[in-house]
């Protein structure tokens, strides 16, 4: 049988903590030994005449009936040490990674042994054996973890293939119609393959919360919708009736058939098995850098609920323990939708940020700086943009390239129309109320005249002289446009026959950035 070494080596599977898994020998055998004793003296002569008394003075009505049938039975001694094994089982498996390296099928038979108090004496011994065992299958588990997708695809669909990951994959019941919830086996069987994707991609494990979450969240608020998964590597779409659709980009589907092929080497096609090329990924959403799922489970938590306080929304997680480059991870994503942190751990946004939250922990992705050209305008060169723009409430707005709206911030979202590249910052300004227009701002055609133009061009390969004249073209007679330029532009004649103002000189205006800016007000003829 092929091996499996090209897809292990590199960090895929984690070296047993021996220590601490030698110490809950020691510790299992004091508890055991305490049973021991209790059991010892429960079972000797006194008891026959103390414990009925116990039992008449604690226990009222019926209830002293079914204690004494409970009394025969309760300091048995073989129930009490397969409670304990029960344990202490549970408890060295979650010290491996055995358990998440498992196939949701192999997780629910331990669960269920550990839970039915099933499992073998926990012994040095067995336990040695057993975890040797385990530990040596983690190969074995990673490919069965690809194959238990296919077993749990629906048999109703022409779609699903025998011959690997190259077409749609469909499951059925993975939501309970009736109640709305998804079914926590099932989803385990898709963060399965969140899984072994994300080991491909050098990201980690996702948390199984976060993939219920996110199925629970697309079938209540996104369903029929196709969206993005971890970075682009998986598409997903929840149906009313509780199917789901799953896609997988070309440039992980065939690393899934090579595995696959591991444990069905004749049933998967070479072909399929082969890099795809690279013009075969082009209808596909090319596949950014995730964030850390470390940094997306905690932003997960975020979404449990939110505090409303006037017109402004709450987010809070548990800041305590946290590693500090973790906490700044989370810090920056938040500050990045639009976030203020209040206090440690708690942001107040303008706007309910729930959906936008659900869409990242789902994405994995924020808008990236340097591609998206996105960096928020500072609120002080915001605020005096506002006021040069001299606004008021007849007026009607745009703002191109509007980023989480900053410069329109305050303004009546019904006379505001933005402009937006990014699909995400797109669901922010749709949460704030205003209307958006999806797409880059240079290729869209508005076919409207504004009032008032308030502006941030992107600064790269001097792109804001395109956009600045195309947003002139936007401004009715007599209306102002209001931009943010670089210093570069100050002075210079940009819109011929219009009347044009310059501010002084703004160093550092960009976090992060040496950037100095001015401010434009241009008046149109």
């Amino acid at each position: 049988m092929q091996s499996l070494a090209r897809f292990t080596v590199g960090g895929l599977f984690q070296e047993p903590p021996t220590e601490k898994i030698v110490s809950l020998f020691d510790e299992h055998e004091e508890v055991k030994a305490q049973i021991e004793s209790v059991a010892s003296i429960m079972s000797g002569p006194s008891r026959q005449g103390t414990i009925p008394y116990f039992l008449k003075g604690n226990t009222r009505g019926d209830q002293r009936h079914s204690a004494s049938v409970l009394a025969d039975h309760l300091f048995t001694l073989e129930g009490a040490l397969a409670a304990l094994h029960a344990e202490y089982w549970d408890k060295v498996l979650k010290l491996t990674d055995v358990l998440d390296c498992m196939p949701q099928k192999r997780r629910d038979e331990w669960y269920e042994m550990i839970r039915e108090h099933k499992v073998p004496e926990f012994n040095r011994k067995t336990v040695s054996s057993t975890l040797t065992d385990l530990l040596s299958s983690r190969e074995k588990f990673f490919a069965e973890r690809v194959d238990g997708i296919f077993t749990k695809l629906s048999g109703q669909h022409l779609t699903n293939s025998p011959s690997g990951f190259r077409k749609r994959m469909i499951m059925a019941y993975v939501i309970d119609p009736k109640w709305g919830h998804a079914d926590w086996s099932r989803c385990g069987y898709i963060n399965d393959l969140r899984v072994v994707i994300a080991r491909f991609m050098g990201r980690g494990d996702p948390g199984y919360s976060t993939t219920q979450e996110m199925v629970n969240h697309a079938y209540q608020y996104n369903r029929g919708k196709w969206f993005t998964i971890d970075g682009g590597a998986l598409r997903m779409r929840v149906y009313g009736k509780g199917t789901v659709h799953l896609e997988v980009h070309p440039d992980m589907a065939w690393k899934l058939n090579k595995v696959l092929a591991y444990l069905h080497p004749h049933a998967i096609p070479e072909e399929h098995r082969r890099k795809p090329p690279k013009a075969s990924s082009k209808s596909y959403t090319l596949m950014d850098k995730p964030l850390p799922f470390e940094v997306v489970n905690v932003l997960s938590t975020f979404l449990k609920g939110s505090d409303r306080v006037g017109r402004s929304f709450s987010y809070g997680y548990a800041w305590s323990g946290l590693d500090k480059h973790l906490r700044a991870e989370v810090t920056e994503v938040m500050t990045a939708l639009g976030g203020v942190e209040e206090q440690r751990g708690v942001f107040r946004f303008d706007y309910e940020a729930r959906a936008v939250l659900a869409e990242v922990v789902a994405s994995g992705v924020v808008p990236e700086h340097k591609s998206h050209q996105f960096y928020p305008t500072p609120r002080v060169v915001a605020q005096r943009l506002r006021e040069w723009a001299q606004v008021s409430p007849e007026h009607s707005i745009l703002e191109p390239s509007a980023g989480l709206g900053s410069l329109v911030e305050g303004q009546d979202p019904s006379r505001v129309t933005c402009v937006e590249v990014s699909p995400l910052h797109c669901s922010v300004l749709e949460s704030k109320g205003f209307q958006v227009l999806q797409g880059d701002f240079l290729s869209l055609s508005l076919g409207l005249l504004f009032d008032r133009v308030l502006m941030n061009p992107p600064f790269s390969q001097g792109r804001w002289k395109q956009h600045l004249e195309r947003a002139s073209q936007h401004v009715c007679s007599g209306g102002l446009l209001v931009s943010v330029l670089p210093a570069s532009a100050r002075g210079k004649e940009l819109l011929p026959g219009w009347h044009c103002e310059f501010s002084e000189e703004i160093p550092h205006a960009f976090s992060g950035t040496g950037i100095s800016v001015v401010l434009l007000r241009a008046k149109a003829p």
